[in-house]
């Protein structure tokens, strides 16, 4: 019989596939796990535009009634200011403390730049941007404020005007947008919930590993008895088929409708339970092509009553008929010119090895097995095999396999 362990899979874009159907499968915490908290947050955003706008307006009526009507306190605040002269060592202290902040600050927004650009799954980036032009600003005014120590010309004084004026508008944006977010930015998942979804995810895998593997089994081991049973009613038939007794021949149809009855039982039930494969009809079959009729089949199965009624029924059929029931058996008797008829568990190995081996040196091959779920088929396809049948293989089926690989009629 065939082994009850599957082999694993044999490509890294299947495991992909695999993992993310699964993946599907498990239930995501969103970025906000509070929908009340999201529409209090949408709410919030919607008034930073009218909050803004109200900004706006005090700011431009502070600044003209201080522009008509401040001349007086100007004044007071000229006549109240008393000159200082600090030490010189004070002064270089605070020009390099000065100039230290305005590097910083001029700085730093690159680096948020580059966290933003690299990693667009942070949540609320433009936030992120908006504090690093306010920090930009932040030591461009540091810098003309440097510059206009010593250089009192009109450019230098509105540049620094200008900048601080930008750098007002934006903070107070960037303050609105972080106030309207906080509740948002609360309730995005701590690392001990990142961590327990993510153990989530490998139980389900795992779960749906083993499930996968539970299925395999289950499909070996009530498909695989049905197999002789099937090919010992053909043989039957043909040889009663010249005695005309009616008894025997509904007998024997009713014993292959029961049998097939159950095998369709058997893959309607494993159809519903099995996880889809993605993309198992992405690539043509790579041995698509017509190969000449084969001087001799290759049969490797290691069910022994499968292997000696299937070459018995395919002899009487016409064909020589090599048999093997290990990978080994079947490298050291291949030659150029057979047709591989190749299970796939075997003792020894792997059928899909044996057909990426042989199909090396040119020999087809059609794939025998339990194992029928649709990413089974793929892996069959992938490792070269040109059809893949599911057992129990009707000798006719069996047949017409064949000739669709050989090209004959």
């Amino acid at each position: 019989m065939e082994a009850l362990t599957p082999s694993p899979l044999n490509s890294d874009d299947e495991n992909d596939s695999s993992l993310a159907v699964r993946a599907e499968r498990i239930p995501q915490h969103p970025p906000v796990k509070d929908r009340e908290t999201e529409n209090r947050v949408k709410v919030s955003l919607g008034r930073v535009a009218y909050l803004y706008a109200g900004f706006l307006v005090l700011f431009c009526v502070t600044v003209a009634g201080l522009w008509f009507y401040g001349a007086d306190l100007f004044r007071i605040l000229l006549h109240q200011a008393r000159a200082y002269t600090p030490p010189q060592s004070l002064t270089w202290v605070s020009l390099a403390s000065s100039l230290s902040t305005a590097v910083a600050f001029c700085v730093m927004p690159f680096l948020f730049f580059r966290i933003v650009r690299h990693r667009s799954d942070v949540p609320f980036g433009w936030v992120v941007l908006c504090i690093a032009g306010f920090l930009f600003l932040c030591g461009l005014t540091s810098l003309l404020g440097l510059l206009n120590i010593w250089f009192h010309g009109p450019v230098a004084i509105w540049s620094l005007v200008l900048v601080q004026l930008g750098t007002a508008l934006l903070s107070v944006a960037t303050l609105l947008f972080l106030r309207a977010l906080v509740p948002a930015i609360l309730q995005i998942p701590t690392r001990d919930e990142w961590l327990a979804l993510h153990n989530d995810l490998l139980r389900a895998e795992a779960e749906a590993e083993a499930r996968d593997n539970l299925l395999r089994v289950v499909s070996h081991e009530l498909r695989t008895p049905l197999a002789p049973l099937l090919a010992t009613l053909t043989e039957l038939e043909n040889q009663v088929a010249e005695s005309n007794d009616p008894a025997v021949q509904s007998s024997i149809q009713v014993l292959r409708q029961n049998v097939l009855r159950e095998s369709q039982l058997v893959t309607g039930l494993l159809d519903r339970l099995e996880v889809p494969a993605a993309g198992t009809e992405s690539e043509p079959a790579p041995n698509a092509n017509k190969h000449p009729h084969p001087r001799r089949l290759l049969l490797v199965e290691d069910h022994d009553d499968t292997l000696r009624i299937f070459a018995r029924i395919l002899r009487h059929k016409g064909f020589e008929v090599e048999e093997a029931s290990t990978v080994s058996e079947a490298i050291a008797a291949s030659r150029p010119g057979d047709l591989l008829l190749s299970d796939i568990a075997l003792p020894d190995g792997d059928g899909k090895d044996l057909m990426r081996q042989l199909g090396a040196r040119g020999i087809p091959g059609i794939a025998i097995s339990g194992f029928g779920s649709a990413k089974d088929r793929e892996e069959y396809r992938r490792a070269g095999f040109s059809e893949s049948l599911v057992k129990p293989v009707d000798i006719g089926e069996l047949m017409q396999a064949i000739g669709r690989v050989t090209g004959a009629a």
